[in-house]
């Protein structure tokens, strides 16, 4: 397969993928703003917040230097996992303590233990950038739309499952874990790898 012929599949299915999960998360979102309350959205925002500002600034870029590097090793992922993986631990470690303060600063409660849940996916995060990297590195977009979609599916039918059965912001938050530990296992089933 040409280098010409690769970029262009590679393409059409990031065009492919992006509009698929576009629409999918649209249904899903019309389905989920039916069956939730703007409270349990406006809870998981004000959490979202804080910790995607957070998640920007732990990244570092260490996983698109590993891309476009020329060469890589198994030693250079290695590096760039457990790092990942220790700001990972150091940033779920602050979340955890910083909670009971910022559900006391909302004056809401529930704030505490949705922080300290919702903060689990700085756990998981180096689990799932590993993969990924390997995959983008070897154009393989394919599996990265496939990852993706599936991935979406698994996590927004599960939050309508649940918010059918009245579990408000939960139904949101355990949907998102779940779909983050299903990405990982489907990236890690794409491009296998384990932890030196």
């Amino acid at each position: 397969m040409t280098s010409k012929h690769s970029i262009r599949k590679g393409t059409q299915w990031l065009f492919t993928g992006t509009v698929s999960s576009q629409l999918l998360q649209f249904i899903f979102s019309i389905a989920l703003a039916r069956l939730l309350t703007p409270s349990d959205f406006g809870l998981l925002v004000t959490v979202q917040i804080f910790t995607g500002f957070v998640g920007m600034v732990a990244s570092g870029g260490m996983g698109e230097a590993l891309v476009r590097a020329k060469e890589v090793d198994e030693e250079g992922f290695s590096f760039v996992f457990s790092f990942q993986l220790a700001i990972g631990l150091a940033v779920y470690a602050a979340f955890y303590f910083v909670a009971p303060y910022f559900a006391q600063w909302f004056s809401n409660p529930l704030y505490e233990s949705l922080l300290q849940v919702s903060a689990l996916t700085f756990l998981l995060r180096p689990f799932s950038n590993r993969p990924n990297i390997q995959l983008r590195r070897e154009m393989r977009f394919k599996e990265i739309a496939i990852s993706q979609l599936v991935t979406l599916i698994i996590a927004s039918a599960l939050s309508v499952a649940l918010a059918l059965n009245q579990m408000g912001v939960w139904s949101l938050v355990i949907g998102g874990l779940v779909g983050a530990f299903s990405n990982i296992l489907l990236l890690s089933w794409f491009a296998p790898w384990k932890p030196l």
